[in-house]
Formats: C-alpha cells, sequence, structure tokens
C-alpha cells in the first residue's frame, strides 16, 4: 500500500516480491527509531538469509537484494476498552519493525533506492493467559478430530471384513454412522 501522494510510484501494479528471513531476538537494539518505539524497549532485528541477500525476478533478469539487521518493538496500549459483551479488555499491541535494504531493488515503476529503511507494523496478540487457554481448546479439538478418525477408519475396516456389506441398507447405515461422528 502506498499513498497517492507519490504519482507515478506502483501505478502500473507491478509487485516487488521479496522473501527475507528475520529472527526477533531478545538483544537489546544498538539503533533506536522513532516510527517503531522507544529505544530502551527495542531489539534487534536479525536478517538470517544467506549474506543477508533476496532475490526477485525483473525485466532485467534476477535480481539480487541485500538487507541489513533492523530493529523491532512492540507497542501496547495502556488503556482497556470495552469488547462485544462490554467487558473490559487490553487491545492488541503492535508489533512493528524496520529492515535496512542497502543494494536497493527496482521492478518498472516500484523502486526501494538504496540505503532506505522499511518500515513494517502489524497487530500482535501477547497475552500469556489467553494464548494459554486458545492451545489447550486447539489441543482439545485435535483430540476430538483423531477419535473421529479412528472411529471413521474402525467403521471402513470393519466394513471391508463384513461381507454384509455389499447392501445398500448396510452402506446407508454406515454413511450414517460417519455423518453422526462428524457433528
Amino acid at each position: 500500500w502506498m499513498p497517492k501522494r507519490f504519482p507515478g510510484w506502483g501505478e502500473s501494479g507491478v509487485r516487488l516480491p521479496l522473501q527475507v528471513t528475520v529472527e526477533f531476538t531478545s538483544q537489546s537494539s544498538p539503533a533506536g527509531e522513532t516510527l517503531v518505539g522507544p529505544k530502551a524497549d527495542t531489539f534487534v532485528l536479525k536478517v538470517c538469509d544467506k549474506d543477508s541477500t533476496t532475490t526477485f525476478m525483473s525485466e532485467f533478469g534476477e535480481q539480487t537484494v541485500t538487507f541489513a539487521d533492523g530493529g523491532w518493538c512492540i507497542q501496547r496500549p495502556t488503556a482497556d476498552i470495552l469488547n462485544a459483551e462490554g467487558s473490559a479488555v487490553k487491545p492488541e499491541g503492535l508489533l512493528r519493525f524496520w529492515l535496512d535494504c542497502s543494494s536497493g531493488a527496482k521492478k518498472r515503476d516500484v523502486e526501494i533506492v538504496p540505503r532506505k529503511r522499511i518500515f513494517f507494523t502489524t497487530g500482535v496478540w501477547d497475552d500469556p493467559q489467553g494464548v494459554e487457554s486458545m492451545e489447550r481448546e486447539y489441543q482439545l479439538v485435535l483430540e476430538q478430530l483423531q477419535t473421529i478418525m479412528n472411529e471413521t477408519r474402525q467403521i471402513r475396516n470393519d466394513a471391508a471384513n463384513n461381507e454384509k456389506t455389499d447392501g445398500l441398507l448396510n452402506k446407508l447405515s454406515e454413511f450414517r454412522t460417519l455423518v453422526g461422528n462428524s457433528k
């Protein structure tokens, strides 16, 4: 997304897909960035790709782009908000981070000029109790699905071993059991 205040930039609809593997470390960042957050709460965002490079295809063939480590910070709101039930809850935080593109990159009318800092923002849920609750619910659903899969396998094995399953009524009964299990 780019604001309209940059006429001509990206109007062709061309995208500049760059795949970069990064690690959000717990090491304090030596540099601060006011757009990301307070320096005291900013940590190193490490580029993990070999030689800190990635490639993309342009009209000139394969292009190599080099990135330098950046930084990251989670900004948490200080005030609670009301949820749909009217209870006060902490809103999600914002994960803000940056990478420095030392080489630059260009594909038609989309360009990252050399030595530019690229900024990113996304929502983040960092409520440990909420995450633990979701993990327990997820594990319960996985167990229920595994039970259904095991029962389905057993019904199909029984049907394969039973000579009576050739009849239409027996197949309908088997199907009815499977549908009932899936509910």
